[in-house]
């Protein structure tokens, strides 16, 4: 089961709702088509995941990762229209909002665990055109910010999501395609 969340955001003292948006592909959604909710959110039957480990390598990203697999074994997907879930927006950072060093191992696990899903995916010949343009929509960002140290694996996380999806549009500024063709790979 699937629902939306309240969202609280301890900074400015107010309340933001965040209905479930329904996208009829889960693993589109998850992999960044549309709007997923949070995970906290969700509720499973314990036989269902029982096989699916939560992954300490993947420390900052273990949740993500966990979703992802969850949503590529198929579950049957039923939406609860309430909100049972409050989402607190903390002052300080927290594991969602790493700094230094710790950012540059969240984006390097945000990377394998996507090559990781998107490998399987292919492999199952379920990577579709649609899966590998949502993608395309979440490594671009991770691109950009890999770019702030490391340039070189920037751009190929960029050619790779031109790979995803050839007519890929950028709607912010920075890497652009021709760039890309300047860089060593």
């Amino acid at each position: 089961m699937v629902a939306g969340f309240k969202a609280y955001d301890e900074k400015t003292d107010k309340y933001g709702l965040y209905p479930w948006e329904d996208c009829e592909d889960f693993v589109a959604q998850q992999l960044g088509e549309c709007f997923s909710s949070h995970y906290s959110a969700y509720l499973f039957k314990k036989n269902f995941i029982a096989s699916i480990p939560h992954r300490p390598d993947f420390e900052f990203r273990d949740d993500r990762l966990f979703i992802l697999e969850v949503a590529m074994a198929k579950p049957r997907v039923e939406v609860f229209k309430q909100f049972p879930f409050t989402h607190r927006h903390h002052i300080h950072p927290r594991l969602q909002q790493t700094l230094g060093l710790g950012s540059v191992v969240t984006h390097w696990q945000q990377l394998k665990l996507y090559q990781r899903c998107l490998t399987q995916l292919q492999a199952q010949n379920e990577l579709t055109p649609r899966r590998a343009k949502a993608a395309a929509k979440v490594l671009w960002p991770l691109a950009h910010w890999i770019a702030y140290t490391h340039p070189v694996e920037a751009a190929e996380v960029a050619t790779f999501v031109y790979r995803l999806d050839p007519s890929f549009i950028s709607t912010r500024n920075g890497i652009s395609r021709s760039s890309l063709s300047k860089t060593r790979l």
